[in-house]
């Protein structure tokens, strides 16, 4: 079984890799595509910001299913 802990570092780990996946595959291809230019700093923020609500659900999702 896994504990609180374990459970807060694998959401965390997986949304941060979630993340860089996100700003290279996504941002960098995908806003093109659809027309929106947002330069690192702004691609970072955006990233930042679904990462906080990312590492929240996966947690307790975990947590629900644990």
């Amino acid at each position: 079984m896994q504990t609180k802990r374990q459970a807060l570092i694998e959401s965390t780990v997986n949304t941060i890799t979630g993340w860089i996946v996100g700003i290279v595959a996504g941002q960098l291809i995908v806003f093109p595509l659809f027309g929106l230019h947002a330069t690192w700093l702004q691609q970072a923020e955006i990233g930042a910001a679904f990462m906080v609500f990312s590492m929240a659900r996966n947690y307790f999702v975990r947590r629900w299913f644990t």
